[in-house]
Formats: structure tokens, C-alpha cells, sequence
């Protein structure tokens, strides 16, 4: 039997669509054609958003609509002469798309997911799960299916397909098809069935001992919201904990041991490159010095791109320290150009802080896992793995620190979650970069970022009117 087809969408291959009206932006991450759109018409879509202002939903008469709220405090809608409430205590709501629905955002921005369904062509079950390291679940056959991941990393199917946050698998092909978590992980599961006059099973994937106290999955999907509504991950049910359990029909599977690379591939390097042989002198052993630096070199780009290098440690531990003295701050440069889609490597960790909150973090983290590059550095350094992290200020000037009129903005009215760390919003980090390079003759790498960044993105000339005038 012909194994189901496992296809990697990553981050960078969603669109990003600005509503018309501003209050938002949807990132679509899959639909039924391909080809499909909202204007030409589909047979499902899922995709998620991030709501900045309330409005209207769009009118989508036949779509059976699903909607989570993944992020923030949530949104009121008014439904006709009813009025819903999605928040941290409800945070799915499955309606008629045909429903003239208005939302009111609840104390600030927030983020959702959505799944549609044409109704008559096919349904949806759906279920967000989350799954702790070193264990799997197995989602049965279905026309097609589509794991979207909000945090951790997993791996999908016999070839071991490895997906990030953000990224998303579509499987098509019958057979079941196992899902295995490297690390703790939040990840949507959806199932798409043939339409059926009764209601569509309701689970994507099953556990016997959780059936009767979790939620009931949806019937179809998406919130519209004038294309979309928005982002992140709702905090959902629990795998369960029983070891080597083998459930049928779709259940989950728990493993003993845990999941990650095989040993034949983190053997792959050292067949790779292998290291001449020691003992020598003269040119060989400078060869072998060369090789050496080489390999070395690689492992922490393997590292780097698994998000376990020491540039990701020493990020972990500055945003724990941060939070843990309720420190506002946004992540910026290269690793928050990773987040936006874009992968490339960096050695050092670039924070926007305000000047008060830089004197706060140092009064405590000094001396206590972090010391300064030098004596009154603004920067620190990781004190064990020698990681530089550099602090961008509020009201400071990017490139040459001449001002022209643009300065770094307070990280609270920038930032955005990802994966429970704080990132400069896209449209900040291409000005910040764009200044850069604009008055800094060595600045190149900026501009390669942001054309890199538009490709990634297919940001179109919309996209500059939400940037700062001086960019």
C-alpha cells in the first residue's frame, strides 16, 4: 500500500494578506484547490490572523466557519440579536458563515485560527492537541489532513517530515499517519471528510480516556473577519501519559523513549567531512586544523537551524530573566528575521528594551548568569556560553545615531508572541533594518534582509504604507 504524501508548507511559504480596512493582517496557510482563493473560490481554508481593531466579519453564505482564539484577552461578537464572548474561558466558536457577525476586540489586539469548510463539499474535524516531548499521536485516514504547529517541533510521517513553529503539514493519501513530538509541542489537527448528511465525526485524533471531558470538535470553520482574523496557539488538551499504549482508530500512541534525530544522522556529519587522520605535520596537519574548524563550523549551523544552538540558549535565558522581572522587550535583528520567515544564522541576540528597563535588567543580571562585554557596556554577555546579547533603546537612532526621524520605538506597542517570546512586528523590523542601511555605508547584510523579507512574504507596495514615513 502506497504510504500517504507528507508536504512541508513552511512559514515563509504563507501569504500575508493586510485587510483592506487596516485592522489586520491573515496568514493563509493552506487551501483546497491550491489554486484556490476567497475571491475564486475553495472547498476548505485554513489560515490565521492577527486582529488589531474590531469590524465586520465578511459574509461567506454555504462556509461552515471555526474559530480559536489563540492569543489575547479575546473579542465580543455580536451575532444577530445574540451576543458571544470568545475569551481565555471559551475559546472556540463554530458558526454559519452566511451570519452577519461584528467583533469588539476585549482590552487590546489578539490572535485566532481558522478552518472553513464549503458546506455540501466537504467537512472538517478538527482538535488542538498538545503533545509532550518524546511522544506521538496517530491521526487515521482522511481525504486529506493538515497539522498546523503553533510551538515545538515535530516529525510527521515514515520519512520523518520535521515541521517548526509555524509551519504546517498537508497529507494526502490514505493510510494513518504517525506525528511525534521533539519537544513539547501545541499543534492544530484537521481532518477534511467527504460531506455527509449527519454531522462529521468528531474527533481528529481519538483517546478512550479523554473522550468524555474534552471538547467537542468542530463542524467546519474559519473566522473571515475581512479575510482573516488571527495567530498563536490556544492552550488545548493534554496528551495522555500512558507508555507504549496503542489506541485504533486514529488514537493516540505513547512511546517510552523520546523523539529526535536517529543516530544515523547525527552520524551523517562526521561521514560528511571526516577528519584526516592524526599524527601528522607540516601542510597535512594544517589541513587537518582547517577541517577541523569546518566541521565544527557546521555542527553549530545544524544546531543553529534545529533552534538548539548556544544563540538560542542565551536568548532563552535573557527572555526568562526579562519576564521574570516584567521587563517589556521585542526581539529584533536576525533572530527575529528567522521568526518572519526568513532562516539564516547569527552569532549574537539583539533586544529593544527601554532605558528603564535595560537599568532594571542589569541591577539583577549582573553577576548573576550575565556580565558586561566590558566595564559600562550597554550590551552583556551570556556568562556560559559567551553569547554577545546587544540592547536597542527606545528613543534611540538607528545606523549612524544621527537623527533624521526615526528612532527605536518602546518595545510594548511593537511587539508580537511567537512561540511565548516577544519579536518586533514585521513592518518594525524592515524599517529598523531600512533606516539602518540608509545611514551606515557597511550596513549590507539590512538590505538583504528586507529584500529577502519581501520575497519571503510576497509583501506588495501595501505593505510600505504601514511603515514609518522616514523609511
Amino acid at each position: 500500500m502506497t504510504e500517504p504524501r507528507v508536504e512541508l508548507v513552511p512559514l515563509s511559504k504563507q501569504p500575508v494578506m493586510p485587510w483592506q480596512n487596516g485592522g489586520g493582517v491573515t496568514r493563509q496557510v493552506a487551501i483546497d484547490p491550491k489554486d484556490g482563493s476567497l475571491q475564486k473560490g475553495f472547498r476548505w481554508r485554513v489560515s490565521v490572523a492577527k486582529v488589531g481593531q474590531g469590524g465586520p466579519f465578511s459574509l461567506l453564505p454555504m462556509v461552515d466557519r471555526s474559530l480559536w482564539l489563540v492569543a489575547g484577552n479575546g473579542m465580543r461578537l455580536a451575532m444577530g440579536e445574540r451576543e458571544v464572548v470568545l475569551d481565555r474561558s471559551q475559546k472556540r466558536l463554530d458558526f454559519d458563515g452566511g451570519t452577519k457577525v461584528f467583533a469588539t476586540l476585549l482590552d487590546g489586539p489578539c490572535e485566532d485560527c481558522n478552518v472553513m469548510t464549503v458546506r455540501g463539499e466537504v467537512q472538517a474535524s478538527a482538535e488542538m492537541v498538545e503533545l509532550p516531548k518524546g511522544e506521538h499521536l496517530v491521526v487515521e485516514t482522511a481525504e486529506q489532513r493538515l497539522a498546523l504547529v503553533f510551538r515545538g517541533v515535530i516529525e510527521v510521517g515514515e520519512r520523518a517530515v520535521v515541521a517548526g513553529s509555524g509551519d504546517a503539514v498537508r497529507i494526502e493519501g490514505e493510510g494513518d499517519v504517525r506525528i511525534a513530538a521533539r519537544t513539547e509541542c501545541e499543534l492544530l489537527v484537521v481532518r477534511f471528510l467527504p460531506a455527509q448528511s449527519g454531522r462529521v465525526p468528531a474527533r481528529a485524533v481519538v483517546d478512550p480516556r479523554r473522550s468524555a471531558r474534552a471538547s467537542e470538535a468542530l463542524v467546519g470553520c474559519e473566522a473571515g473577519q475581512r479575510e482573516g482574523t488571527a495567530q498563536r496557539a490556544p492552550r488545548s488538551q493534554k496528551s495522555p501519559s500512558g507508555r507504549g499504549a496503542h489506541f485504533p482508530a486514529a488514537g493516540w500512541r505513547s512511546d517510552s523513549h523520546p523523539v529526535g534525530p536517529s543516530d544515523e544522522a547525527l552520524r551523517f556529519q562526521t561521514r560528511a567531512c571526516p577528519l584526516p587522520a592524526s599524527g601528522r605535520s607540516g601542510q597535512d596537519a594544517a589541513v587537518t586544523t582547517k577541517d577541523a574548524e569546518i566541521l565544527a563550523r557546521i555542527e553549530q549551523l545544524g544546531r543553529f537551524f534545529m533552534g538548539t544552538s548556544d544563540v538560542h540558549l542565551a536568548m532563552a535565558r535573557v527572555v526568562k530573566t526579562l519576564e521574570e522581572l516584567g521587563i517589556p522587550y521585542a526581539i529584533c535583528g536576525a533572530m527575529a528575521v528567522n521568526v518572519h520567515g526568513l532562516k539564516r544564522a547569527t552569532e549574537d541576540v539583539d533586544v529593544l528594551l527601554t532605558p528603564e528597563g535595560l537599568a532594571q535588567f542589569k541591577a539583577h543580571a549582573l553577576g548573576r548568569g550575565f556580565v558586561e562585554k566590558f566595564p559600562g557596556s550597554r550590551g552583556v554577555k551570556d556568562a556560559e556560553t559567551k553569547v554577545p546579547i546587544d540592547f536597542l533603546l527606545t528613543g534611540g537612532v538607528p545606523g549612524d545615531g544621527v537623527m533624521r526621524g526615526m528612532t527605536f520605538p518602546d518595545p510594548k506597542d511593537v511587539a508580537i508572541e511567537s512561540a511565548g517570546e516577544r519579536y518586533v512586528d514585521l513592518a518594525t523590523l524592515v524599517g529598523m533594518k531600512v533606516a539602518s542601511a540608509m545611514t551606515t555605508r557597511d550596513r549590507w547584510r539590512d538590505w538583504d534582509d528586507v529584500i529577502r523579507l519581501i520575497r519571503a512574504n510576497e509583501l506588495g507596495e501595501h505593505f510600505a504604507d504601514g511603515l514609518h514615513p522616514y523609511v
